[in-house]
């Protein structure tokens, strides 16, 4: 009886879930869309991926910060609403109309009841009263596009008014501020290098606001980010760290069919004789046209397919050095994954297995390990082949000469990053990755990313106190994208910052400016649990000390010497004062 009494009450049940990862998500789901068909949606598949919650909400975090910095500095765009009647309307609807706005990605919806000097107060929508204090609001200039600049508010009026719908942020110190949906997007994608295994990945803002998939579906310039592919094709052409180049104008076309193109270096200065390691770090675009003219576009064309990327899909003229092809985020990630792997290729995977509703192992990752004691895949591998129109990612499997020869015959890899398992037979050796350029080579390349945080264009990432980490920022003419990759041993980070409109960010907006604080803001808290050890060279790899404005082999006594790296038999000449040392200074 007293159950019959008691009341009727309904609660929902639903998992608990540890981590909205909207882009993964909608990965996932178009891979088992794709493999199991509408059976996927039905039959209780579980499927576990290559996802860390703690960097996959470290990269949420780091994406967020850096579009919210960014739109800040060009003030604020005003309320996303505003009430209306406010005088005549009750609370109670108020709160009910405010209901209507959505949340965002840690944006709460919140009105204005009352604006008095340098305060205002809020209502957010649980009907829970805020005062926002003047710190909340000073950054709050009106916006006037990304080209003015007009003055800072002084009080809380300039900013805000009674009946306005805004957006409040809670800072980890727990204080509310004035906050608003970025108008330009980003991205950031992290890898680990020796399997390619998709450790995070954030493709917007907020998924709820933009389904757009910037890791995988974005393609754009990635400006100077690009350079470090061509560079290894110049170490492989015979070039050392301690090249000399001459940074000064070039033009290139026919100045009388008025066909002319005259490249030019960001500061818009010439700095003569430049060592090919300076030029890197910062970002030489005159030297690296000459770099890419010295040793062919058609070299430099098929060199960079040793990093996934496809010819057919980039410029066949010197632009290409500097970045002019359209890329994905992935893309480059991928690539920048050869070079923290020690040369390896892999192909990024996100579905570790997929298990049925019985618990049976239907589909298992089996990734493409970097090791040189790894064994080849068995002729008995299955594998299912998959495809899909969004990516088609090929590579040619074989081994070059230093002519760019093929040694073997190529096969094509056409799977996707995301369509990674196959089906794996017990007891099976992992499989080996695919070296596409030598070790030593890997080993100068990263030696020069990593000049690029210690006194280049990168050199803000110096803040995280390691030194193994190794980079390249990327901007694009009119400040339309900024990127910056890096990697160390244990994690490859790929970011970027643009416009789903390809409008400019606004001037100055680099890649050291727009994407590095996101990248710094990631790689901090990540790495803390790896530790601080710098890239072992390989065997082939001795120090000598050289001329800092000759490149030359030098010795002691010699003004203005410093250490480079070079690879076994590809060291300079001797600076002709250093002869009788030339048996000495090299480790």
């Amino acid at each position: 009886r007293a159950a019959l009494a008691a009341p009727v009450q309904a609660r929902l049940h639903k998992p608990v879930v540890a981590l909205h990862a909207g882009y993964v998500t909608e990965l996932v789901r178009e891979y088992m869309r794709a493999h199991f068909g509408r059976s996927a949606y039905t039959a209780g598949y579980r499927v576990t991926t290559t996802i860390s919650s703690r960097l996959q909400l470290l990269a949420e975090r780091a994406l967020r910060r850096a579009l919210e910095a960014y739109c800040r500095r060009y003030g604020y765009r005003g309320p996303a609403g505003t009430i209306p009647d406010l005088r005549s309307m009750r609370r109670s609807k108020i709160l009910k109309w405010l209901q209507r706005i959505r949340t965002i990605n840690g944006l709460h919806r919140a009105w204005v009841t009352r604006v008095a000097g340098r305060r205002a107060w809020i209502e957010r929508v649980d009907g829970r009263s805020i005062e926002l204090p003047w710190p909340a609001l000073s950054w709050a200039r009106p916006f006037q596009g990304v080209s003015h600049f007009p003055p800072l508010p002084k009080t809380a009026s300039d900013v805000l008014h009674p009946g306005d719908v805004i957006y409040i942020m809670r800072r980890g110190n727990g204080t509310w501020v004035l906050a608003q949906i970025p108008w330009a997007e980003g991205a950031i994608v992290v890898l680990a290098p020796k399997t390619d295994a998709i450790r995070a990945l954030v493709g917007g803002f907020s998924f709820g606001l933009s389904n757009y998939d910037r890791v995988t579906e974005a393609h754009r310039q990635p400006g100077s980010s690009f350079k470090p592919f061509l560079y290894s094709a110049a170490l492989h052409r015979g070039m050392t760290p301690a090249t000399i180049i001459n940074d000064a104008p070039i033009v290139v076309g026919n100045a009388k069919l008025g066909n002319v193109w005259r490249p030019g270096n960001y500061s818009n200065r010439f700095f003569g004789p430049t060592r090919l390691r300076v030029a890197l770090a910062h970002s030489r675009n005159l030297v690296s046209v000459r770099v890419l003219a010295d040793i062919g576009i058609s070299y430099g064309l098929h060199y960079v397919r040793r990093f996934g990327f496809n010819p057919k899909h980039l410029p066949h003229d010197l632009t290409l050095i500097l970045g002019s092809a359209d890329v994905t985020p992935l893309q480059m990630a991928r690539g920048y994954s050869v070079f923290a792997s020690g040369g390896y290729f892999s192909k990024p995977y996100l579905i570790k297995s997929v298990r049925d509703s019985t618990g049976k192992r239907v589909l298992v990752a089996d990734p493409y390990i970097a090791c040189s004691g790894c064994g080849q895949p068995s002729p008995a591998r299955s594998a299912t082949k998959l495809h899909s129109h969004k990516m088609q990612h090929h590579l040619l499997r074989h081994s070059f000469s230093r002519s760019g020869q093929v040694f073997h015959k190529a096969r094509i890899m056409a799977d996707p990053p995301h369509l990674g398992p196959v089906l794996m037979p017990p007891h099976e050796p992992p499989r080996a990755a695919i070296r596409v350029i030598t070790p030593q080579n890997a080993y100068l390349t990263t030696s020069l990313m990593q000049s690029v945080i210690q006194f280049g264009t990168g050199v803000a990432a110096q803040v995280l106190h390691r030194v193994d980490l190794a980079g390249k920022t990327g901007t694009t003419n009119n400040y339309i994208n900024g990127w910056f990759g890096g990697f160390d041993p244990h994690l490859v980070v790929m970011t970027y910052v643009g416009r789903d409109d390809n409008k400019t960010l606004g001037y100055g907006e680099v890649g050291a400016r727009a994407a590095l604080p996101m990248w710094i803001d990631f790689m901090g808290p990540a790495l803390r649990r790896y530790p601080d050890v710098p890239f072992v060279p390989p065997p082939g790899i001795v120090t000598a000390r050289i001329d800092a404005r000759t490149g030359l082999l030098c010795g002691p006594a010699d003004p203005d010497t410093i250490f480079e790296v070079f690879e076994v038999g590809k060291l300079p000449a001797h600076c002709p004062s250093s002869m009788m040392h030339r048996k000495h200074h090299i480790f």
